[in-house]
C-alpha cells in the first residue's frame, strides 16, 4: 500500500507500541512529530474519509455492479475478490450450485457497498437470502460457514454515513492479545462491524497457527499485524489511516 506518512497519537497497549517501533524503523521512514498525547503513534494516510472509487472491469463483471465503492474498502478487497474470481470454478466443483451462487453473491455484496452519487453515504445490498442459504452449506475457503457469514451478514441492507467518525462500544478487538482500544479512537461509521469481524479473524489465525505448528515468533508478528489492521479516523476526522506497512507485512513473511 502506497500511503502518505503522518503522526497520530493514541495511548495503546504494549503490542501496539511494539508495532509502532517497527514502523519507525521501516525503510525510508521520515520522522515528523507533533505531540497530541503522551504516546506517539505512527500511522499512514490511506484515503480521504469519504473517498469513493470505481472497481476494475473484471470485478464489476464478476459481481454484476456498476457503481463506486469506498476507496479504502476497494483497496483492501481487490486481491480477495481476484482470489474469489480465480478460484470460483473450483468452488463450483466443491459446493452445490445453489451454495456456490450464494457464496459468490454474499462475498460480492458484503465486500462492495455502493457509494451515493454525492458520496455522503453508502448502502449495502440486501443479501439476507444468501446468508440464510449458507447456513446449510459446507465450509468454504477454510472458514466455518456459520461463524464466518454471521459477522459478514450483519451489514446486509444497511446504510452508513460516509462523512462521520464515531466511537465504538467495543473496548477491545481482543483484550488478551491486542490490549484495549484507545479511549479517544474513532472509526468510520461503516467500520464498526469490522471490529467484530477482526476479532473472529484473530481467533481463526491463532487456532490455525497452533494447528500448523507455526513458531511463536512468527505467530506474534502476525497477531501484532492483525490486531492493528483495522483502519480508523485521523485526529481531525478528515482521513482514514492505518498502522500496517509493506515492511511490517514483509517481516511477517520473512520468518
Amino acid at each position: 500500500v502506497t500511503a502518505t506518512r503522518v503522526d497520530h497519537f493514541y495511548s495503546r497497549d504494549a503490542n501496539f507500541r511494539r508495532l509502532v517501533q517497527d514502523v519507525a524503523q521501516a525503510k525510508n521512514a521520515v520522522k515528523d512529530v507533533s505531540k497530541r498525547h503522551s504516546h506517539a503513534v505512527t500511522v499512514w494516510v490511506e484515503t480521504d474519509l469519504s473517498s469513493c472509487s470505481v472497481p476494475s472491469d473484471d470485478i464489476q463483471a464478476f459481481c454484476g455492479i456498476n457503481y463506486k465503492v469506498p476507496s479504502i474498502i476497494l483497496n483492501r478487497v481487490n486481491r480477495f475478490l481476484n482470489f474469489i474470481m480465480n478460484n470460483y470454478l473450483m468452488v463450483k466443483t466443491q459446493l452445490s450450485m445453489d451454495c456456490a451462487v450464494a457464496v459468490k453473491s454474499m462475498m460480492c455484496k458484503s465486500a462492495l457497498p455502493r457509494c451515493s452519487a454525492d458520496e455522503t453515504y453508502i448502502i449495502y445490498q440486501n443479501y439476507e437470502q444468501d446468508c440464510s442459504k449458507l447456513t446449510s452449506c459446507p465450509a468454504f475457503f477454510g472458514y466455518n460457514s456459520d461463524s464466518y457469514t454471521h459477522l459478514l451478514c450483519r451489514d446486509s441492507n444497511q446504510r452508513y454515513d460516509l462523512t462521520k467518525c464515531i466511537s465504538s462500544n467495543e473496548k477491545a478487538i481482543n483484550e488478551e492479545l491486542c490490549g484495549p482500544l484507545p479511549k479517544d479512537i474513532k472509526f468510520p461509521t461503516w467500520m464498526l462491524n469490522n471490529i467484530l469481524y477482526q476479532r473472529q479473524n484473530i481467533a481463526t489465525l491463532t487456532t490455525s497457527f497452533v494447528q500448523a505448528n507455526i513458531s511463536q515468533n512468527c505467530t506474534n508478528k502476525w497477531i501484532a499485524i492483525t490486531c492493528n489492521v483495522v483502519p480508523f479516523c485521523s485526529a481531525d476526522g478528515s482521513k482514514i489511516v492505518g498502522g500496517v506497512t509493506k515492511e511490517l507485512c514483509q517481516q511477517g513473511i520473512d520468518w
